[in-house]
């Protein structure tokens, strides 16, 4: 089978992000299918690593255009020539972008989701680069669990499929379960004002912890922070350090305005560490397993009434003996659901529905038991 995977930045890039990582296991999926893997990458203001043998990889540079108009008008043409040249067995769409107006010749396309569900809904009802999602040249949507496939009802004419972010490490199934310091972590980019880490800080003078927080960080935000005598900025990281980092951290924290995933919950549950999540996105109410791997708090709460609920959680699981089932309760979900097996059985679910002719097409929704 010949693959396309269209990408803003995709298995080239090494970055910390969803979309990046989600490119990567989709092409390790296929090659070792011994698919024939094309991809399209549209950003040109980043080099990538181009030795990558596992596909062919196509830059399309519309980059140096001055609007978003002008750079999807410039895309869609560059993709346009593309299609006339090459022929496919499945498209896939990993990034945001989609025009109404790119053709596929009949070939199944596959749209990931990578944001909040109602982004969809209320862009591609506007416009705003994304009017193709309306279109019926798009059949197939994979979501990341039920939760998102249920907000997704806007593009009811599809077939949906839920497939959650996994675990990077393939090799990842032995884990210590050990006493940890009493800190909090926070992870991701600091600066994005939807990781909400200001809202984290106010919350951090209700709790009797220490707030840790690692990642990417601008100097308006690090001075903030620097009002808060229990917040500590302790750098970037890469994900080879989150073993040790995970030592120093008993429970995560995401207090974000929304997400499409919240890749963090998924490392921290693959480390053993209990999450604490508001719930201002779908797939938080999968991730917390109905309370058993950590806490889901109302994203109508205020900053000391959330701190009320995390001492009331911290309490709850003082004693070591607690925690440690909380630990393993984490990493038991993590195993069950959010490994890269689990991801590419996920996924061969999804290529079998696709092309087996004796699928029945009344199933619209393939998922894991515990989704």
């Amino acid at each position: 089978m010949k693959v396309l995977i269209i990408d803003n930045f995709g298995s080239h890039l090494d970055a910390m992000g969803g979309t990046e990582l989600y490119s990567k296991m989709l092409v390790d999926f296929f090659y070792d299918r011994k698919d024939e893997i094309d991809e399209i990458h549209f950003d040109g203001s980043i080099d990538l690593k181009t030795d990558d043998k596992k596909t062919n990889l196509f830059l399309f540079r519309p980059s140096n255009s001055k609007s978003m108009y002008q750079r999807n008008k410039k895309f869609q043409k560059l993709f346009q020539e593309h299609m006339k040249n090459h022929k496919y067995d499945l498209i896939i769409n990993n990034p945001l972008f989609f025009s109404s107006k790119m053709v596929f010749h009949n070939t199944p396309v596959i749209q990931i989701q990578h944001v909040f569900p109602l982004f969809y809904n209320f862009a591609s009802t506007i416009g705003f680069g994304l009017s193709g999602l309306r279109s019926k040249q798009i059949k197939y949507m994979v979501g990341y669990t039920k939760y998102d496939i249920k907000s997704l009802s806007l593009f009811n004419r599809k077939k949906y499929f839920s497939v959650p972010l996994p675990y990077f490490d393939i090799n990842h199934n032995i884990i210590s379960f050990s006493s940890k310091p009493n800190n909090i972590g926070i992870f991701g980019r600091l600066s994005d004002k939807v990781k909400n880490i200001k809202f984290a800080c106010k919350i951090s003078k209700y709790v009797d912890s220490n707030f840790l927080l690692y990642g990417s960080i601008d100097e308006e935000t690090l001075n903030y922070i620097k009002k808060f005598p229990n917040v500590k900025y302790m750098g970037k990281y890469v994900r080879s350090d989150l073993k040790e980092i995970y030592k120093q951290v008993r429970f995560l924290l995401l207090p974000s305005k929304f997400e499409g995933f919240g890749y963090v919950c998924t490392e921290a549950l693959a480390n053993a560490t209990p999450i604490i999540i508001r719930n201002s996105f779908p797939a938080s109410k999968y991730l917390v397993d109905q309370g058993r791997n950590g806490l889901l708090f109302s994203k109508f709460l205020s900053a000391k009434q959330i701190g009320k609920k995390i001492n009331t959680f911290k309490e709850k699981n003082k004693h070591e003996k607690k925690y440690f089932q909380l630990q393993k309760q984490c990493f038991n979900f993590y195993k069950q659901n959010l490994t890269i097996q689990q991801f590419n059985s996920n996924w061969k679910k999804i290529i079998d529905s696709i092309f087996n002719q004796n699928t029945n097409d009344n199933e619209n929704i393939i998922n894991n038991k515990n989704q």
